[in-house]
């Protein structure tokens, strides 16, 4: 998966990131960062600890349409990324219990043509 950004002051289009994972979801925070969601798969060979990184179905799949289609072999994955410092600033986010989180931020979007026009951020 490439991701690229468009900067208006060179009118160029510059790469952040490529990673071999399956993109789901992208999204900013508050402060520009970007929050890129994917369908992580160990690569051949990967190792946590010293054994094989695996996944298996979680619970909650269980019984659901996405259920059916859950690649047992991956994961559901969220990192954030400095668009303007990429390759220092991966992180793979810790899931914590929503109960946990103080402030929500919800994205509205308007579409038009297929193209984002208006990113608005509201605290509820």
């Amino acid at each position: 998966m490439r991701i690229y950004k468009w900067s208006t002051d060179t009118k160029k289009v510059n790469l952040v990131t490529d990673v071999p994972w399956k993109p789901l979801s992208l999204a900013v925070d508050k402060n520009d960062t970007l929050l890129v969601v994917v369908e992580y798969t160990p690569l051949k060979g990967s190792t946590i600890n010293g054994k094989k990184e695996t996944y298996t179905k979680p619970d909650d799949a269980k019984g659901t349409s996405y259920g059916v289609w859950y690649n047992t072999g991956s994961t559901i994955k969220v990192y954030s990324i400095n668009p303007d410092n990429p390759e220092e600033t991966i992180a793979e986010l810790t899931a914590v219990p929503s109960s946990s989180v103080q402030t929500v931020y919800n994205v509205y979007t308007r579409l038009t043509a297929g193209a984002i026009t208006v990113i608005t951020y509201r605290s509820r």
